[in-house]
């Protein structure tokens, strides 16, 4: 039985070497078809990867607002949440999240995982609330754009789904 190797799928041209030492060429059906293919499975492949990014609650709080009045607290809070966020206990990380945003009110990252919570019971709403108010707060945060583009597509909103993906795809 001769075992064979295919090497440079993606690429216009391939060679199937068997263990046998022969060789057997072919060409691909058509070089645009091809990168056209190759293309597309890079873009799925990079969306993939940002989709996973963008379901990642933050786990940590900037030290850039570490001299914010409060701060101390609203970190132990926003841990707190975190620990809840991660046992999928999402009402209880969302009423700690919502604590930690009246001791520091201008963090963005209690807002987004509390988006991410909201996305998870189904709160589509609130998760746009949330998102929208951590954009105001950060407008450098590549997953809030991604996440907003995709709630508003999913609501049928196309032209602020648009304007969130223009965003993302900017920075």
């Amino acid at each position: 039985m001769v075992i064979q190797v295919l090497l440079g799928v993606v690429c216009s041209f391939y060679i199937v070497v068997g263990f046998t030492g022969e060789a057997i060429a072919g060409n691909a059906t058509n070089d645009s078809y091809v990168n056209k293919r190759q293309k597309m499975i890079v873009k799925k492949v990079e969306q993939d990867v940002e989709k996973i990014i963008a379901e990642q609650p933050i786990k940590t709080i900037a030290l850039t607002n570490a001299q914010e009045p409060g701060f101390d607290k609203a970190k132990a809070l926003f841990e707190r949440a975190c620990d809840y966020q991660g046992k999928e206990d999402y009402s209880h990380a969302i009423d700690l999240y919502t604590n930690t945003t009246l001791v520091c009110s201008e963090l963005y990252e209690p807002y987004y995982n509390m988006a991410l919570c909201y996305e998870k019971l189904n709160n589509k709403n609130e998760a746009i609330k949330c998102y929208e108010k951590a954009a105001s707060l950060n407008r450098f945060y590549k997953p809030i754009f991604f996440n907003l583009g995709k709630l508003y597509s999913e609501q049928g909103n196309e032209p602020k789904a648009a304007t969130n993906w223009a965003i993302y795809n900017q920075m």
